[in-house]
């Protein structure tokens, strides 16, 4: 046998290989061992609920190197990472080392497990394409796979996320489809799950739906403000994009009321200021209202059948009599409301008289400020009988409602209403809103021709002096609009004088006393003027003035401080 150089050298290679391999084995068996003592005892600690400790003792089998073999070593000390990040919701690093199992295809045992919680991580975080897509295939693995049996509520929660993920990526349909199974499924109802449908609708145009959704939603929250905003900021884009403005402007003032931080998209939103901050003018007939203070109750009033028997002649005189005493009230509140609305549906359930479907009419807007329900109502109560009275009321409702060309054709249909002063000053309003000042100006000298300009008594339950006060300062108001300043002027002074006489204080009639100043250039007697406007919230009232483009709170503060 010939034993050349070569043979020698394969030799010796061949002894060395077997020798490293032998050495990198006793170092894989060892590190196998040392990476495995620190799993146990990261699960021990997780035992202690020692989150820290157990994520230290992780941490140290991951620094150890792996076999050369494979990496399935460190499977479960990313799983056992990632499940400490997630209970210390420090989602973004709790994504990161589930990738990892992902990533290096370290399993096939536990994916579908590993997807959802990926998913749950990244919805978390916010990254809401990245959480749908895991969440998605996290579901078609489960079809096939089975359910984890450690994940509690896999579908519920899954759904839940996944509709979330995709109202926030714009497929404002599928969310819909997967927050319904949740609201079938679950018995423990959540106000999320009507706020993410409530919004889908939103932007799917359905906003009827996103009223009611939004409306369902708030049931379900007791005592989270943040949440209360989120939902009368929806609702109040929803009424917003229907022209119910009233409705909405109050449900912006309810969002900035219970969260400050909405502020820029609420009360201090162009929409707000140009459509919330007008200066409100009360019909006469009106009592003191929740809608004349700028809120209205949220009422959950039903119309279950009355306990009364139909047709009972006595219940209906009763009822009829408790009614006409609410209307004529001097101050409607939320009791008193509540009581009027019951009240008036046990009526219509007792008798089908028009006088049910009208206070029925009248509370909706006066308690509620639900114009659209008052006007259906009060269309019901015509066509049963067509009484000057409720035509008149109709107007008013449509006014309320922004629709005030067909309010002045209620008032002039109502004519014969009486005490006729109601039918001159409610067109005085109207056309006022319509920009239309020549025709409010007649209506406010034909209400107070009407009335003589009287002082003393009461005229159609409502004082004399009221008709009188307010038809001057609003005729002033329409005058102003035509720059017949100097008239306008009498009329203030006249109305600040009935009014000083009276014993009232005239801080209205002071601050239109002072845009009319101020658009003389006599900015020294506005300020005056504007000064003796000061009385209670006279920043709020300045703040709903106007004069032209500017608002009058502005001028104020920079000709007057």
């Amino acid at each position: 046998m010939i034993i050349t150089t070569k043979s020698i050298t394969d030799y010796v290679n061949l002894q060395d290989t077997k020798r490293i391999l032998k050495i990198e084995k006793e170092v894989a068996l060892k590190n196998k061992k040392e990476k495995k003592e620190y799993i146990e005892i990261a699960n021990s600690k997780l035992k202690e609920n020692d989150l820290n400790g157990a994520l230290k003792a992780y941490f140290k089998s991951i620094e150890i190197p792996s076999s050369f073999r494979s990496n399935l070593e460190d499977r479960d000390a990313y799983k056992g990472i990632a499940e400490i990040l997630l209970k210390q919701k420090r989602f973004p690093s709790a994504a990161q080392y589930l990738s990892k199992i992902i990533d290096k295809n370290l399993t096939k045992e536990y994916l579908t497990e590993i997807y959802y919680k990926r998913g749950l991580a990244y919805h978390a975080s916010k990254k809401y394409n990245l959480a749908k897509n895991d969440l998605s295939q996290a579901l078609f693995l489960s079809e096939s796979d089975g359910i984890p049996k450690n994940i509690s509520n896999f579908n519920l929660n899954l759904y839940y996320m996944r509709s979330e993920s995709f109202l926030n990526t714009g497929n404002y349909r599928n969310a819909i489809n997967d927050i319904n199974k949740v609201i079938s499924q679950d018995k423990n109802i959540k106000p999320h799950y009507y706020q993410i449908r409530s919004s889908a609708n939103y932007f799917l145009g359905n906003y009827e739906d996103s009223i009611s959704d939004a409306t369902s939603s708030l049931d379900f929250i007791k005592n989270d403000n943040q949440l209360k905003s989120k939902s009368f900021f929806t609702r109040a884009e929803s009424y917003k994009s229907i022209n119910n403005f009233k409705l909405s402007c109050l449900d912006f003032e309810k969002a900035y009321k219970f969260n400050k931080l909405k502020l820029n998209s609420t009360v201090n939103s162009k929409f707000y200021k140009n459509n919330c901050l007008e200066n409100f003018e009360p019909h006469l007939v009106n009592p003191s209202s929740p809608f004349r203070k700028g809120e209205a109750y949220d009422l959950k009033i039903s119309s279950k059948n009355s306990s009364f028997e139909k047709e009972d002649l006595d219940k209906e005189k009763y009822l009829l009599k408790e009614l006409k005493k609410l209307e004529s009230s001097s101050y409607l509140n939320e009791i008193a409301c509540k009581k009027a609305l019951n009240l008036s549906n046990s009526l219509i359930n007792v008798s089908q008289i028009s006088e049910g479907f009208y206070y029925r009419a009248r509370f909706k807007y006066l308690c509620i400020a639900d114009f659209n329900g008052s006007i259906n109502d009060f269309k019901k109560a015509i066509d049963i009988e067509p009484k000057p009275r409720y035509i008149y009321f109709l107007g008013i409702a449509n006014d309320l409602n922004g629709n005030h060309i067909e309010a002045i054709k209620n008032f002039k249909e109502s004519e014969n209403v009486n005490p006729k002063i109601h039918h001159y000053y409610s067109l005085g309003i109207s056309f006022y809103k319509l920009g239309d000042y020549k025709n409010s100006e007649i209506n406010f000298t034909n209400a107070l021709l009407s009335n003589n300009f009287s002082l003393k008594g009461y005229t159609g339950d409502t004082q004399n002096f009221t008709f009188t006060y307010r038809g001057l300062l609003n005729r002033a108001r329409a005058k102003r609009h035509l720059k017949d300043y100097l008239s306008g002027l009498n009329d203030l002074e006249k109305a600040i004088k009935d009014c000083l006489d009276q014993g009232w204080y005239p801080n209205e009639g002071y601050l239109e006393k002072g845009n009319i100043q101020f658009l003389l250039d006599d900015k020294v007697s506005a300020c005056s003027s504007w000064n003796r406007a000061k009385y209670k919230e006279w920043e709020s009232q300045f703040k709903l003035e106007n004069i032209g483009n500017e608002s009058v709170y502005n001028i104020y503060q920079d000709s007057c401080t």
